[in-house]
């Protein structure tokens, strides 16, 4: 009987040690996760990106072209339907980040910074956009999604 509940005891222990671990956010996993988000805008993948961001994410965006700025918050569904509609406006597209920062902040949540530039032609025209990137990104049910985006964009043609 002893020997028994000492098992069980044993098993509960590594069950919950394995468990606890699993739900701890790394670094390592942020820095994976920012990789593959760069490698589906880059692809222009609209699933791929669509299933690294929350259902409820809000991205603002603050553009700068010519000296004016104009910020703009979208959803998911219309983050993934703009991406979309500029599939067939857009050619030559490239999209590259730098100076990525990951700050844990606990253990289902990041902070992730970073530089980026996108390039793109439009109708014969190249534009290109410098921006500061913050993102967050949450565990949530044992997935990491990007849950909050504001950005800082300079935008050149």
């Amino acid at each position: 009987m002893v020997t028994a509940l000492r098992s069980f005891i044993m098993a509960f222990c590594l069950i919950v040690s394995f468990t606890g671990h699993a739900a701890e956010l790394t670094e390592k996993q942020v820095r994976d996760f920012a990789t593959k988000f760069e490698s589906s805008a880059l692809a222009l993948d609209v699933d791929a990106v669509g299933a690294l961001l929350s259902d409820d994410v809000e991205i603002t965006a603050h553009v700068s072209f010519h000296g004016t700025t104009n910020t703009l918050t979208i959803n998911k569904q219309e983050y993934l339907e703009a991406m979309k509609q500029n599939l067939d406006v857009y050619s030559g597209y490239t999209y590259t980040t730098t100076d990525l920062a990951v700050t844990l902040l606990g253990n289902n949540k990041a902070m992730v910074k970073s530089n980026s530039r996108e390039s793109m032609t439009v109708q014969g025209r190249a534009i290109t956009s410098e921006s500061k990137e913050n993102f967050t990104v949450e565990l949530i049910n044992g997935k990491l999604l990007l849950t909050e985006g504001v950005i800082y964009s300079e935008m050149k043609m």
